[in-house]
């Protein structure tokens, strides 16, 4: 099952190339609120995070993988976030699409998907992954903004 979770299109005064090369440093460093960030590869990053469910804080384990890298053009980003040893998880799919509308604006697209979750708990999961992504999607558009 896919649900749409987020979507925000926004511009950036920058070429499309410079936009490239910020958004991978800007997704690490948005408010994911991720800890103990660990590359493994060029590819695949592992983190911890603080998830509040109900009345708990759970550490939850993250894996980012970039997956879809079509430079300048599309970056596509799973997100796989476990608790509890996998009893609470998550799976998300993240599309960057970026289009020039000039040599020195790029025009950004994000959307967020989920993918699948703990049946029991996915509406609860799918309501803090969108307000997650709407978060992080906002601090991705305010980096680019400032770094560009």
């Amino acid at each position: 099952m896919k649900t749409k979770i987020a979507e925000i299109i926004f511009t950036v005064p920058a070429p499309q190339s410079r936009v490239w090369d910020l958004l991978g440093p800007a997704l690490l460093n948005s408010p994911l609120g991720l800890e103990k960030i660990e590359v493994l590869d060029e590819n695949h990053v592992r983190a911890e995070a603080r998830m509040k469910f109900v009345f708990l804080t759970l550490p939850m384990k993250i894996l980012v993988i970039f997956e879809e890298l079509v430079a300048p053009e599309r970056m596509g980003v799973e997100l796989q976030a476990r608790a509890l040893g996998g009893f609470i998880r998550l799976d998300q799919k993240i599309q960057f699409t970026l289009h020039p509308l000039n040599e020195n604006e790029t025009e950004i697209r994000c959307e967020s998907f989920a993918e699948e979750g703990t049946p029991v708990f996915f509406p609860f999961l799918i309501w803090m992954a969108r307000s997650k992504s709407e978060t992080t999607f906002g601090g991705i558009e305010e980096t680019l903004k400032r770094l560009a």
